[in-house]
């Protein structure tokens, strides 16, 4: 098997100020209605000729719920910098409830309703975190219990958010954590505190989700075999079959897999085989 390599930056389907220009929309008037949304995703989806549509088109939309500020501008959203200086400020809550959350989760169903598939882009754990605060602050605090139970706490915020999802019309979960891989939290804390959380987060929503799929960012796929704590196998495909009518085919199933190791932004590659994705019990 040949190791997974990340081509981010050079995502094909994604909002551009050209396409925002050719809607007549400005940023505001798309992140903030699902109308839009739903026109812009189903646009994109129908230039690749595919019937799989990702949505968020950012991933600010979680931190945004809890306190961060976003900047939206026709080149996309994001937080400039985080709002909380230490763990102390953080909510009390971790609620994932927002008039733009509502907005994107209203497209998911209007397109679920016109007969495509929706992949609901889920942000991971640590990258959600290092939106909120400084990073050096919530490292030292995983080696204490209260540290652990804040962990615990977006953990289910995430479920939560990911059942609310699916409950909208999305089939299939792409996560993607991309703050917390080996090479960049180190070993230590990948097996400690990464891969367990994955593997529990995983869980809880196939448990509340059973026939949701969920599709795992082939750079955290390639952390968790480096460090062991999956097992990867390699399920073939029917001969002819692009990425995209591979996963859309797995989604129909009614015992929704975890998948990995591919990547959303090559929808259109040939396909030989999907690979399915079981964490091993010391991972957990």
């Amino acid at each position: 098997m040949e190791t997974f390599v990340c081509l981010s930056g050079s995502e094909p389907e994604q909002i551009t100020p050209a396409l925002l220009r050719d809607m007549g929309l400005t940023a505001q008037q798309l992140y903030n209605s699902p109308q839009n949304i739903a026109a812009a995703a189903g646009r994109l989806c129908a230039e690749r000729g595919g019937r799989l549509c990702r949505l968020p088109f950012c991933n600010t939309l979680e931190a945004e719920a809890l306190g961060a500020v976003v900047r939206l501008d026709e080149r996309g959203a994001r937080v400039p910098q985080p709002p909380y200086a230490s763990l102390s400020e953080l909510p009390a809550q971790f609620c994932l409830n927002s008039s733009r959350i509502d907005a994107v989760l209203g497209a998911v169903s209007t397109l679920a309703e016109q007969g495509l598939c929706v992949a609901y882009g889920a942000t991971g754990v640590f990258t959600i975190f290092s939106q909120l605060l400084p990073m050096g602050a919530f490292f030292k605090a995983l080696r204490r219990d209260d540290g652990q139970a804040l962990l615990r706490r977006m953990e289910q915020a995430c479920v939560d958010y990911a059942v609310r999802a699916r409950r909208a019309g999305a089939r299939i979960l792409s996560y993607a954590d991309p703050v917390a891989t080996v090479d960049i939290v180190g070993q230590r804390t990948f097996t400690t505190h990464v891969a367990p959380g994955i593997a529990r987060l995983f869980d809880s929503i196939r448990h509340q989700c059973p026939d949701m799929t969920i599709f795992l960012c082939g750079k955290m796929t390639q952390s968790l075999l480096d460090t062991g704590a999956v097992q990867c196998t390699a399920v073939p495909v029917s001969e002819g079959l692009n990425f995209e009518q591979a996963l859309l085919q797995a989604a129909e199933d009614e015992h929704a897999q975890i998948w990995g190791l591919g990547c959303l932004n090559r929808l259109s590659a040939p396909c030989r085989a999907l690979y399915r994705l079981d964490f091993l019990q010391g991972a957990k």
